[in-house]
């Protein structure tokens, strides 16, 4: 039987032996993926019942990229028919944007940065931290992010660059505000938040092998967003809504 609703707003007759969701992204889950399963999996599945996926591996790994970025971030720091578009720009570097990256363009293989086991996660926020050496000198021009998911027993799929075509999905292009030279030996630190995959914030540090000086850049998909004061009230934890104009009409009516 095929219930065309969202899965938030339904209840079955008795709880289900087995969930099965696609909510895959380029890097993680869509947006509320993680929410959905986690509140089906509670309301709607029997306990100890077969959650598929069984889990999901966020990994990353600094990028040369310089296509990806000329295209997506640096293209527009210009001026079009007498229009600046530099403000565009600052919205392109805080956003993920898919991307299907070689092998060979990564500066370090992919390290792994979380884990979720959706039969046993209880919370929303994914977040990582790893520290990575360049295997090759090369310019950084941000992180590659990619899932590996087991559905069940052993059987995965990934969408990391040089893997088996076991997935169409691209990948994640997380990019940095400015390119940075790293020579092979420099050290990348790497932090990833990601709230229900609504909200990403992306942080790396590249420290110099020989100098030890450091660079840091920070990055956030909520500085990407065009939000009214309106939404963000919305988004206090102390909202509480409550009717409008027309709301109040049509009660009184």
């Amino acid at each position: 039987e095929i219930v065309h609703a969202k899965s938030f707003d339904i209840t079955l007759p008795e709880q289900a032996d087995v969930l099965v969701a696609d909510v895959h992204s380029t890097f993680g889950l869509q947006e509320q993926g993680l929410s959905a399963m986690l509140d089906a999996r509670t309301r709607l599945v029997k306990a100890g019942g077969r959650v598929v996926p069984a889990t999901m591996q966020l990994h990353v790994a600094p990028a040369e990229a310089a296509d990806e970025y000329n295209s997506k971030v640096a293209a527009w720091r210009r001026i079009a028919h007498g229009i600046n578009l530099e403000p565009v720009r600052d919205l392109a570097v805080n956003s993920l944007h898919p991307a299907r990256l070689s092998a060979e363009q990564l500066l370090a293989p992919p390290a792994r940065l979380c884990t979720v086991d959706f039969a046993h996660a209880d919370s929303v926020h994914l977040a990582g931290r790893i520290r990575v050496t360049a295997t090759r000198a090369g310019t950084l021009h941000g992180l590659c992010g990619g899932i590996v998911t087991t559905l069940a027993d052993r059987l995965e799929i990934s969408n990391l660059p040089g893997d088996p075509g076991t997935s169409n999905f691209a990948h994640a292009f997380l990019p940095i505000d400015t390119p940075v030279p790293v020579p092979k030996g420099d050290d990348v630190e790497i932090q990833v938040d990601s709230y229900d995959g609504d909200e990403v914030r992306w942080s790396v540090a590249v420290t110099a092998t020989g100098t030890g000086a450091t660079r840091r850049f920070t990055h956030s998909t909520f500085l990407s967003r065009t939000l009214s004061q309106e939404t963000l009230r919305k988004r206090d934890p102390g909202y509480r809504p409550g009717l409008s104009a027309r709301g109040r009409l049509e009660r009184d009516r």
